[in-house]
């Protein structure tokens, strides 16, 4: 086992900030933490706990992107926590999946009834979304794969950064 100490030593030396968001942290609203001083940066949600949702960190670990359900909308603030560009949520969105890039979000799209999520290539710097990744690959399965593919499950799809290559959970017919 590895000991578990209340406080890091005297001599670490540590830097840069923490996304600390969900339900239970004291008083319930998400911020960043400064680990070097131990500062919260609160994050802008109008005042509602528990309303950042599903934050991402780029590439770069620049640009932090969530969404603010208080407000309906798509949040990117930087290391200051103040929001540097706001997008409004649409109704088709369901989750921010992730960063491909340091200029470019996937957003998992409803297309309704038994249909699997699309992902959406955003650019939340200009509110361009540029392409639409549709799950529609031969022999694709309808079950959540295991283990749990978190912001990709409704999609069933998960791309590599460059849109080159695709992995899925298929029927073999071997």
């Amino acid at each position: 086992c590895l000991p578990i100490a209340s406080m890091l030593p005297t001599d670490a030396e540590v830097e840069g900030l923490v996304v600390l968001s969900g339900y239970g942290y004291t008083p319930g609203y998400s911020y960043l933490l400064d680990v070097a001083t131990g500062r919260q940066i609160f994050l802008p949600s109008n005042g509602a706990r528990d309303a950042i949702k599903n934050p991402h960190v780029s590439l770069n670990r620049k640009w932090l992107a969530y969404r603010d359900v208080s407000a309906s909308r798509l949040v990117v603030t930087a290391a200051d926590g103040q929001p540097h560009q706001i997008i409004p949520w649409e109704n088709s969105w369901r989750l921010i999946s992730g960063w491909l890039d340091d200029e470019r979000l996937l957003i998992s799209r409803k297309r309704g009834g038994d249909l699997y999520d699309s992902l959406v290539v955003l650019n939340p710097f200009t509110g361009e979304e540029q392409q639409e990744l549709l799950p529609n690959y031969p022999d694709i399965l309808a079950w959540y794969p295991e283990p749990n593919w978190y912001w990709f499950d409704d999609s069933k799809t998960v791309y590599s950064r460059d849109l080159s290559r695709v992995v899925y959970p298929g029927l073999s017919k071997d």
